[in-house]
């Protein structure tokens, strides 16, 4: 069990995934408030699937998801928008953009289209870019940053919207290891910090282990496990992470 008491921000209940037909078995999952949780697992099992599932980006094709306590088809859009932030690797890079403005486009759920945005928008964008130690970049172009750099921009974008639920999907991947340690450090202490739930997927298991309060783990098989991280590495439901 989670060293948090709290209810779930984001829970599934007897889901299952897919396009037509499930990726692995139907299963139930539970997110809890200051938690983070790592997905894990082979490539092509589906984890991508489950991250834009539960942000609502795909139907699920069995079960139901409910969003603090709320069915999530029951919340309106903006509602939903401004309860949960999703990152994906393939988001679009935006064309003469800069920084600080990408960052803003997190505020949208509360400033709306027109951009409104007052100084509670502000403080919420600022914090964001020195969470993700991105004061400096603020002025650049998107566009012309490096990979890893990207890479945060995007979380840093996720966080400016201030989610209770915050999907990513491979944030890690074009991080180099100091700042791979450095953002899972960081996740662990702001989901505590802001009494959040963070799902993240990621190929480093080891730091998986390392940081996370519990592991959401797929192995290939059609089987999928939620646990405390040294609890499903001693019942060898991670073996498929050590043949490579």
């Amino acid at each position: 069990m989670s060293e948090f008491k709290n209810a779930p921000i984001l829970a599934a209940k007897d889901l299952a995934v897919g396009y037509q037909k499930p990726l692995f078995e139907a299963s139930s999952i539970s997110l809890l408030a200051g938690e983070l949780v790592s997905l894990v697992g082979p490539n092509g099992t589906g984890k991508s699937t489950l991250l834009k599932t539960l942000a609502g980006l795909l139907p699920p094709l069995k079960g139901e998801i409910t969003l603090c306590g709320t069915l999530f088809s029951a919340i309106p859009m903006r509602m939903r928008a401004q309860k949960i932030a999703a990152v994906f690797t393939q988001g679009q890079i935006p064309y003469g953009m800069t920084v600080r403005e990408f960052v803003s486009l997190g505020r949208i759920p509360f400033s709306g289209l027109l951009d409104s945005r007052n100084a509670k928008d502000e403080i919420a964008i600022e914090e964001a870019l020195t969470c993700t130690q991105l004061e400096n970049f603020a002025g650049r172009q998107v566009r012309a940053l490096s990979d890893g750099e990207r890479s945060r921009v995007f979380v840093a974008r996720a966080l400016a919207a201030e989610p209770k639920a915050l999907l990513l999907d491979e944030p890690t991947a074009f991080l180099d290891v100091p700042h791979i340690l450095e953002l899972f450090r960081f996740l662990r202490k702001w989901a505590e910090e802001k009494k959040a739930a963070v799902l993240l997927s990621t190929h480093h298991v080891d730091d998986a282990i390392r940081f996370s309060h519990k592991l959401i783990s797929v192995d290939g098989n059609g089987k999928i496990a939620e646990g405390l991280p040294q609890v499903l590495k001693s019942s060898g439901f991670l073996n498929w992470a050590e043949r490579g």
